[in-house]
């Protein structure tokens, strides 16, 4: 019986609340926030409140001047937002095929131990967070960082004074030839900044009862008749967002042959490579949403300047002998950067939603640390730049998302 008598209760309020509306529309405009304020209070009054009241102060039939009819009071969007997940990033191992160690008891085409794509990277935890400045109901700013990652491969060699590397720096070496062990070291690291500028088309932000969505409400007249409990409005849209802005990009790598020659000593070839990417991209997201769960796509690309470097030495018998003297190369090419994502998320709150996801990203026209590899021993090896290649990245990503 209690739970009739509330149902009656409810049922009756919002009779006389939609007659109260009726008869002062016909004296006088009522403001739609009174319209959905007086509602409000009626059902906390009976203590049927679902979710945290929205605030919709200001909020106009065009809202924040858009210059088009909205969902007036059901669509202002969250002056702020933002996102911070988790990532599981895989990469590939694109370097130039070619001989690292070979077996020197061994003829040549059958001599090969090891091979630059011999290296096979794991997937490795990163961050990615977004921060986002509704300006008005069309535009925003939104700042993001993906980083963190930090890939890393090894093998290690174990011979009878029969390992070397290959071309006559191994010739003219005393650790580099006939060694006993060796142990080869890939890492990679990246880190990316963004500042983009938004803008959100064909926005629709309705409201239930229950929270979400209705397939039903868009449009002011959907709305007008769906906002007439809490509505939760950060999540209830369905959106096309196009987006463009300025991209910062960093991957830097090392790659270490450490060989042991156990009658003499222990020495290292070190190559590092940097690849500062500066440039601007075009992006676009849609975001659509049912009820409390929601999915969107974000696909972006850009065309960039890479100024990219490669340094390295080769130390030899007896240390600190250096077989070739630091040397440092630098030089600027163009590079492209492409990304694409999937996510779904679940709304808990009017603030926070969980969310999940897979992207996928594209880097080309870098400088990878094998790829600078120089066997030659003349008094210009190793002073090379080659910067053509590229590495392709795949993984998950979870975590949260809030809306203010």
């Amino acid at each position: 019986m209690n739970t009739l008598n509330r149902a009656v209760a409810l049922a009756a309020i919002i009779s006389l609340s939609s007659a109260a509306f009726a008869e002062q529309e016909v004296q006088t405009e009522q403001a739609p926030v009174e319209k959905i304020s007086f509602l409000m209070s009626s059902l906390e009054a009976d203590g049927l409140a679902i979710l945290p009241e929205a605030d919709v102060t200001g909020c106009e039939e065009e809202a924040y001047g858009c210059g088009q009819p909205s969902c007036n009071y059901c669509c202002c969007l969250p002056r702020l937002y933002g996102q911070a997940e988790v990532m599981f990033l895989h990469r590939d191992n694109r370097a130039v095929n070619r001989q690292v160690v070979i077996d020197t008891g061994q003829p040549p085409g059958s001599n090969t131990l090891v091979l630059t794509r011999d290296f096979d990277f794991d997937f490795e935890p990163g961050v990615r967070v977004l921060l986002g400045y509704q300006i008005n109901e069309c535009h925003a700013l939104e700042f993001s960082y993906l980083g963190g990652f930090n890939w890393g491969s090894r093998i290690h060699v174990v011979g009878s004074d029969n390992l070397a590397i290959p071309g006559d720096l191994g010739l003219a070496s005393n650790d580099f030839w006939n060694a006993d062990e060796m142990r080869l070291d890939y890492s990679s690291n990246l880190n990316s900044f963004e500042l983009n500028c938004v803008k959100t088309c064909c926005c629709c932000c309705c409201c239930v009862p229950q929270g979400g969505c209705a397939d039903d409400a868009c449009g002011p007249a959907g709305c007008d008749s769906g906002c007439g409990s809490r509505c939760v409005r950060p999540w209830c849209i369905r959106s096309l967002s196009v987006f463009c802005g300025f991209r910062y990009l960093a991957l830097d790598e090392i790659f270490n042959i450490n060989s042991t020659d156990l009658d003499e000593g222990t020495s290292n070839y070190n190559i590092r490579t940097e690849n500062d990417l500066f440039g601007w991209q075009i992006g676009a997201t849609v975001r659509r949403c049912r009820g409390r769960v929601g999915w969107d796509l974000t696909g972006k690309a850009g065309i960039y300047g890479n100024s990219a470097s490669q340094s390295q030495y080769v130390t030899d018998f007896p240390p600190p002998f250096l077989l070739r003297s630091h040397r440092t190369t630098r030089g600027g090419n163009v590079a492209f950067v492409g990304e694409l994502g999937l996510s779904a998320w679940y709304q808990l709150t009017q603030c926070w939603a969980v969310r999940g996801g897979y992207n996928l990203f594209w880097i080309e026209g870098v400088a990878l640390a094998p790829d600078q590899l120089d066997f030659t021993n003349t008094p210009t090896s190793g002073t090379g730049l080659y910067a053509g290649n590229g590495v392709f990245l795949h993984g998950a990503s979870v975590g949260v998302e809030a809306r203010f």
